[in-house]
């Protein structure tokens, strides 16, 4: 089972005092992006266009957002990008967090993810960096066919 940190900071991370030779080893590796799209389909065949074709199309999920417990609906996709692991995200509706961000930032990348060893080293990292003022902003579960992530 795949454990992932996915944490959205509420400072720069330029502003961390620690030098990087110092970071967790699990930040010295970014496992994925996440991309928030306003059209899914029009961003993989772009990319397609540009010859990347490892795209999987994991097609219409339920996401839950632990502040509010309301379940939404975002259509996700994942690519290798030539190594580069990106996860698209379309949200389907008013999404909170997401649609605040596409009309802040447009699409792009809101986020890098960070892979943990297991959930014991998840909830150490979240400890550690409580410790350093950094708090969690969301959440989510996301529900696929194959489970929760």
């Amino acid at each position: 089972m795949k454990y992932i940190l996915i944490a959205i900071l509420t400072f720069f991370l330029s502003s961390w005092k620690e030098d990087v030779k110092q970071l967790p080893d699990p930040y010295k590796q970014v496992d994925q992006v996440l991309w928030i799209v306003t059209d899914l389909t029009i961003t993989i065949g772009h990319w397609q266009q540009l010859g990347f074709n490892q795209i999987l199309d994991l097609d219409t999920v339920t996401a839950v957002f632990k502040s509010t417990g309301k379940p939404v609906r975002l259509k996700i996709a994942r690519a290798n990008l030539g190594g580069a692991n990106i996860t698209w995200i379309q949200p389907l509706g008013e999404v909170p967090l997401f649609s605040a961000f596409l009309r802040s930032y447009g699409q792009g990348a809101m986020s890098l993810v960070h892979r943990m060893k297991d959930r014991e080293a998840v909830m150490a990292e979240i400890k550690r960096l409580s410790g350093k003022g950094v708090s969690i902003h969301e959440e989510i579960s996301i529900l696929t066919s194959g489970g929760e992530s």
